[in-house]
């Protein structure tokens, strides 16, 4: 029995350097033997990921941020061999927003995780556009969120810094999207600044959107905010760090299962960190879970 370690080049950390000390620590650290996969984009993934599931792996170790996650959850979903794995992540991007639920922050937690075997069996999201669906772990997004991750990414080297610069810098001007909304059955026509379907806590790094959420309670918490001044939101925007912004009067929020979003306009989403197209799509609960390591806050050394 062995592990598979996938690292991704492209994501945050991004030197020779780091990945050679990450294998290097790895050797010392894992009680057996492991193979290593360089990738850099989907077809090196799916050539990895073949390989990996004809091996003898019992846990694949994800090197990467929370667009590298999803992908590596969509090319194991997806695939004609799959069979399921235990994953461990490494947090190595953006963001590492996903990690943070799993208590996870360094790559010393996620060897304290592997070591003391503890698992959660997380809930997995799918979404379905014009013929074709795709799974995420952490949460969708439209509106602002959108625009804060679109330039989040080009701040990329300022690490989880960069959400806060990109959406205090977003704030100047204000997106309004008109869309059609249905959930779980009750549609309204909304007018709104973004939209969050969170299937996990945190996004942006550790801004608490989606504080009552649960990675296993088979639901997502929607969050979603109207036109508002600037300066509310200002006044706003330090809560979301403690999850408090859900007690603003303005801010909407619900428990869901599933979500079809329309709009007259093709408007672009976020998933899981990864810019997307958008609208109209619909997303649901999928009958998919996932095993991660986890290591709860209260175990962290």
């Amino acid at each position: 029995m062995s592990y598979a370690v996938l690292f991704n080049r492209l994501s945050g950390r991004r030197s020779e350097r780091w990945n050679n000390h990450l294998i290097e620590h790895l050797h010392k650290a894992l009680p057996e033997p492991f193979t290593p996969y360089d990738v850099e984009d989907p077809v090196s993934l799916q050539l990895a990921m073949t390989d990996i599931l004809a091996s003898d792996a019992h846990s694949l170790i994800i090197s990467g941020g929370d667009g590298t996650l999803n992908r590596v959850i969509n090319a194991l979903l997806q695939h004609p061999d799959r069979r399921m794995l235990k994953l461990a992540l490494i947090p190595n991007g953006t963001g590492n927003s996903f990690a943070l639920d799993l208590g996870i922050q360094s790559l010393d937690d996620t060897l304290t995780a592997i070591k003391r075997g503890e698992v959660v069996h997380s809930d997995v999201g799918i979404i379905r556009r014009q013929g074709t669906e795709f799974y995420f772990i952490n949460n969708f997004g439209i509106g602002l969120v959108y625009d804060i991750t679109r330039l989040a990414s080009k701040l990329r080297p300022l690490g989880a810094l960069s959400y806060v610069i990109a959406t205090l810098i977003k704030l100047i001007r204000l997106p309004k999207l008109d869309i059609e909304l249905m959930a779980d059955g009750e549609s309204e026509q909304a007018s709104v600044l973004f939209l969050d379907i969170c299937n996990s806590r945190f996004t942006g790094g550790d801004m608490n959107m989606a504080p009552d959420i649960t990675l296993t309670d088979g639901q997502f918490q929607m969050v979603w905010v109207p036109p508002v001044s600037r300066l509310t939101l200002l006044k706003t925007f330090p809560k979301l760090f403690s999850g408090k912004h859900l007690q603003e009067p303005f801010v909407h929020h619900k428990m869901v299962k599933t979500v079809t979003l329309g709009s007259m306009n093709s408007e672009p989403c976020i998933v899981d960190g990864d810019l997307k197209e958008g609208l109209p799509l619909s997303v649901a609960m999928s009958t998919e879970k996932l095993s991660f390591y986890q290591l709860n806050q209260s175990g962290r050394n």
